[in-house]
């Protein structure tokens, strides 16, 4: 269990420090264009941190962003377990 924390806390690590990879990487892999991976690449620095935890406020601000998609129809609920 405790190499696999290792293991995350590492990966995030390398994506917070490497922006143009990840985004060279999100966009090949996801098939989206350049802009797209790139925003989406600030919204996961935003969520990513290098201890693993997300501020509540930076949840709560996602969640509303994806609330006002059109097709989100289900309820995001915020609440940690």
């Amino acid at each position: 269990m405790k190499a696999r924390i290792r293991a995350v806390l590492r990966s995030t690590e390398t994506i917070l420090k490497n922006e143009a990879e990840v985004v060279g990487f999100v966009q090949k892999d996801f098939g989206l264009d350049q802009r797209v991976a790139a925003e989406s690449y600030k919204i996961l620095k935003q969520v990513l941190t290098p201890d693993g935890d997300i501020k509540e406020p930076v949840l709560k601000s996602i969640i509303d962003k994806i609330r006002q998609e059109p097709a989100m129809a289900a309820e995001v609920r915020s609440e940690r377990n």
